[in-house]
């Protein structure tokens, strides 16, 4: 995709977390493709992050 210029590092996240009053919140916009869910690097992603969701991993969700 073309860079809309809205970051001078042109770091685009697709994936990030961040915790929300006492919660957790999971973004990712990968997935669009239906193979993409039979790869096992991607299902260690979500996985990873359903269990920062729920409490169970903890990472930085400290805003870059």
């Amino acid at each position: 995709m073309a860079d809309p210029g809205a970051r001078s590092d042109q770091d685009y996240p697709i994936t990030w977390v961040r915790t929300w009053g006492k919660g957790c919140v999971l973004y990712c916009s990968l997935g669009h493709a239906p193979a993409t869910y039979w790869n096992p690097l991607f299902l260690e992603h979500v996985l990873a992050g359903i269990q920062f969701a729920c409490g169970d991993l903890q990472a930085d969700a400290a805003p870059r």
